[in-house]
């Protein structure tokens, strides 16, 4: 029962840090300013190889650390199993997952 609990206090925490980007996109609109057609630092374009794609970002951001964590969790689970018997490999990864996706709440 502890873990459906901790589970949610997860889910709520980091529906929490998300709230303030979700409202800040949702209601405030940035400030447009204009620029001068002569200044020096936007004359040149943007190439295509000095930009990152958004899926990139994510998948580098979010699913490889999701990854490299379940992976790492489940190595030192099977390592130090007798320390630990009321944990499993998944609730830890679990728990890690949402302090990542709390970070990103938050950042």
């Amino acid at each position: 029962m502890s873990f459906i609990k901790n589970l949610l206090l997860n889910l709520f925490l980091i529906s929490l840090a998300f709230t303030p980007t979700l409202f800040l996109n949702a209601f405030i609109r940035p400030y447009n300013r204009g620029f001068y057609c002569d200044d020096e630092t936007i004359r040149k374009p943007k190439l295509d190889s000095e930009q990152i794609n958004i899926f990139l970002l994510v998948f580098l951001s979010t699913f490889l650390p999701i990854v490299i964590i379940s992976i790492a969790n489940w190595l030192t689970h099977n390592r130090y199993q007798c320390r630990q018997q009321e944990h499993t490999a998944i609730k830890l990864t679990l728990n890690d997952v949402f302090l990542l996706l709390f970070g990103h709440g938050l950042a």
